[in-house]
């Protein structure tokens, strides 16, 4: 665990990010061990820190198609690299490390400083991970609507398949195979077609 004084605590459980970086945070995030009462993963909200009295549980409830398990990892680490530019000269802002967090049903995802602006209706501000009938997906893209929707750009990873089961609870550098880029609507604004996508669960 990361020591932390107790004077700063309180602001650190408020906002982690003050005190590090996002690719700081999961590189951190990653190296914790799911262990009864202690050294869990840590959120406030849709933050992360790394000290036990901002601790919640780290497990959730879900039945997902592709998923062997009833009970899921609340955080999903993914990284990216790779991603080149398209329409839009900044898309290495992309690559990095993402901590996603459950929200509904079998989807995990995290907002993020948007990239690429000025480009579509939406710029990159969003990056998804979800289990369904595809498979394992991941789409890195704009908050509005899921994609491939027109006028909001997005890059997706599918592992397709459903059948075997596959144990997503401990998902450990998966890789991801590349499935599309989407413009606005047809010029890419970002390429993944050569990135890599690697899914880790926490």
């Amino acid at each position: 665990m990361v020591a932390i004084p107790r004077n700063r605590l309180l602001d650190l459980c408020r906002d982690p990010w003050r005190y590090w970086s996002r690719a700081e945070i999961a590189a951190m995030v990653a190296t914790l061990k799911r262990k009864k009462g202690t050294n869990k993963l840590l959120r406030i909200g849709d933050k992360l820190a790394a000290h036990d009295d901002c601790c919640c549980d780290d497990l959730i409830s879900a039945t997902c198609t592709p998923c062997n398990e009833t009970m899921l990892p609340r955080f999903y680490l993914i990284e990216l690299s790779g991603i080149t530019n398209g329409a839009c000269g900044s898309c290495a802002g992309l690559n990095g490390s993402y901590v996603v967090e459950h929200r509904t049903s079998c989807t995990w995802s995290v907002d993020f400083s948007p990239v690429c602006t000025g480009h579509c209706v939406r710029s990159f501000d969003r990056i998804n991970l979800s289990f369904g009938v595809l498979g394992v997906t991941v789409s890195i893209g704009g908050s509005v609507g899921s994609p491939p929707t027109v006028g909001v750009p997005s890059i997706t990873w599918i592992l397709s398949g459903t059948s075997p089961k596959k144990n997503c609870a401990s998902f450990s550098a998966l890789s991801i195979p590349f499935s599309s880029n989407q413009g606005c609507p047809t010029t890419a604004i970002c390429n993944g077609s050569a990135a890599t996508c690697l899914v880790t669960a926490l």
